[in-house]
């Protein structure tokens, strides 16, 4: 990066738009350097070159004053030569020690870390997994580094992007060969129930990587390619019989069933259910940028890469507003490719106008608003650690005050405002057909939080078994029970006079209405729009789901069905064995 800067007799001297930024950016580049005078920049720069590229690749700064921007230097551009820049490999003892750790093992497990993808070694990587018949996890930045439907994929892991199997893989390893990974807080949960019992591998081209978060049973200092080759051979040299089949063809087997729901049919629209239309909506060469928050989240979670680079987050940094100007560069970088970004509806206000650059210079892209009128991720953190929220509902975004699609019409975009699932699914295609930068604002459930957990054995759900809710009337009051998410362990109520509803979470409006044979179960999501389910009161079965356009029901009697006070008791025993099966292994 090169920035300027005021003249070099003007420093110190406070000038108009003048910073130390070399000083202020050492603790986030690899080196900065404030260069003044004009004759070093030759050499400055052949040390940025090599400094950039050796070891983890990073920034490197280059603060120029004026007066050296403007200076005349003598400079053989046929003599230059750059620094060569030489990686690292492990050692023979190394790599035996490697074989010999795996040897001994029962359930060992590959990590495929973001140094991996950087090096571009992902094929390699799976190499070595076959030859030892053992599951990949995938790092969030390595996401898409091995195909879906590779039987060794076991996706990824962590506490808030990761996924039931691979946190499920995980925990049942007693080996971890974690390749070009740096086992990041957000990976890695709490230590003590990540590292467990298990041993751990680490190979990293970056020698402070090593033990920096705790110390590893074997550190390597290489770079992942040439480890990956190097330790492959060994394999094949040794003989190495692969670990049996019976791990994989158990993994495979619980594949579908950890997998989290995503096809809701909701109004307004889950935001799960966003990143399913997204996942049948784009082909596998697309590329999707993701920035920080709940959306960002989510979209770790649910989006289904097949192809390394193709999903392209800002990592550890964390950056709210980089999904946009991310999306417009790597378009520019493989215009042959559709790029798409999801971003919430906070991120779109933080950096949105970069859509202007992108329809000025006909880079088209596509921006997925997940407009759910919230700072989620804060909402989320607030209610978790004080139990309130503050300064995080933004109701603007979906009640008109603010209109995305007049804002993107106003930078030379197309846009529309889309509230159904099959509205998101049409509109993605007109989006993609446009040719032209197209914004779809999805308006989404409010208050839905993401699965997240402190530790990657307790990752708690927050969404709602398929029958959260089962009321029915009983003479003046009102009976609900709520179904916990994990068990059929019932929660209840009585509403009436002096009888305040108990264990009922506050957030939501629990409403019940009797007609014609059955019981309507819903709760307020949104203040237009309610959700509804029946219940046949005959049997206990769930009969279907409906969108009712108004917040409030109001408690009726059918004489046929309930003139008065009735026994239950057989009702809710057939409910609870419709639960049970309704539940089957739905995580």
């Amino acid at each position: 990066a090169i920035t300027g800067q005021a003249n070099t007799w003007q420093l110190d001297k406070d000038p108009f738009q003048c910073v130390n930024i070399a000083e202020i950016c050492k603790t986030i580049t690899k080196k900065a350097y404030c260069v003044t005078d004009a004759a070093e920049l030759p050499g400055i720069l052949r040390q940025a070159f090599h400094l950039m590229r050796t070891g983890k690749p990073g920034p490197v700064l280059l603060d120029l004053p004026l007066d050296v921007q403007q200076a005349e230097i003598d400079f053989n551009i046929d003599a230059y030569e750059p620094l060569p820049v030489e990686k690292p490999c492990a050692t023979d003892a190394e790599i035996a020690e490697v074989v010999k750790m795996l040897s001994e093992a029962k359930a060992p497990i590959l990590i495929m870390g973001g140094g991996v993808t950087l090096s571009e070694s992902e094929s390699a990587l799976i190499d070595v997994a076959e030859a030892l018949n053992v599951p990949i996890i995938q790092t969030y930045m390595a996401k898409g580094g091995v195909p879906l439907a590779h039987r060794l994929n076991a996706g990824h892991m962590g506490i808030q992007v990761g996924q039931p199997l691979g946190n499920r893989m995980f925990l049942d390893s007693d080996l971890v060969l974690a390749v070009g990974c740096r086992f990041s807080d957000r990976h890695t949960g709490g230590i003590a129930v990540y590292r467990g019992e298990r041993k751990f591998i680490h190979v990293d081209i970056e020698r402070t990587q090593i033990g920096k978060v705790f110390q590893p049973d074997l550190g390597v200092v290489s770079d992942a390619g040439l480890f990956l080759k190097k330790l492959l051979g060994a394999l094949k040299a040794a003989e190495f019989k692969p670990f049996p089949d019976a791990r994989i063809e158990a993994m495979n087997a619980m594949r579908a069933s950890m997998e989290r729901k995503t096809d809701y049919d909701d109004c307004p629209i889950m935001p799960h259910r966003v990143f399913h239309e997204v996942n049948r909506g784009f082909d596998s060469d697309t590329m999707f940028t993701a920035g920080c928050g709940i959306t960002q989240i989510w979209g770790g979670q649910l989006q289904k890469i097949d192809k390394p680079m193709r999903y392209l987050p800002s990592g550890g940094a964390g950056t709210l507003g980089y999904e946009i100007p991310a999306a417009f560069g790597a378009k520019v970088a493989h215009p042959e490719r559709t790029s798409v970004t999801v971003v919430g509806d906070f991120g779109f206000t933080f950096l949105g106008e970069e859509i202007a650059v992108s329809a000025v210079y006909g880079k088209p892209i596509i921006v997925v608003i997940l407009n759910n009128a919230y700072l989620g991720l804060i909402r989320q953190n607030q209610k978790g650690a004080y139990g309130f929220e503050y300064a995080v509902d933004m109701p603007y975004n979906q009640d008109g005050r603010i209109d995305y699609v007049k804002v993107a019409e106003g930078f030379g975009c197309l846009a529309e405002r889309v509230f159904t699932p099959d509205d998101l699914r049409s509109a993605i295609q007109r989006a993609k057909a446009s040719g032209r930068t197209y914004v779809i604002d999805a308006v989404c459930v409010q208050k839905q939080l993401c699965d997240m957990g402190n530790t990657i054995d307790a990752i708690k759900s927050f969404l709602e078994t398929d029958i959260p809710v089962f009321g029915i009337c009983l003479g003046h009051q009102l009976l609900a029970l709520a179904i916990d998410a994990k068990t059929t362990k019932l929660k209840y109520g009585h509403r009436g006079v002096n009888h305040p509803v108990k264990d009922i979470d506050a957030d939501r409006t629990y409403i019940t209405s009797q007609n014609h044979g059955y019981a309507v179960v819903g709760e307020s999501v949104d203040p237009r729009i309610a959700r509804v389910r029946y219940v046949n009161l005959n049997d206990g079965t769930v009969e279907g789901l409906e969108h009712i356009g108004r917040p409030v029901f109001t408690v009726q009697y059918h004489p046929e069905v309930c003139p008065g006070p009735m026994d239950t008791s057989y009702l809710f025993d057939k409910f609870i064995e419709n639960i049970e099966k309704s539940k089957g292994g739905a995580q």
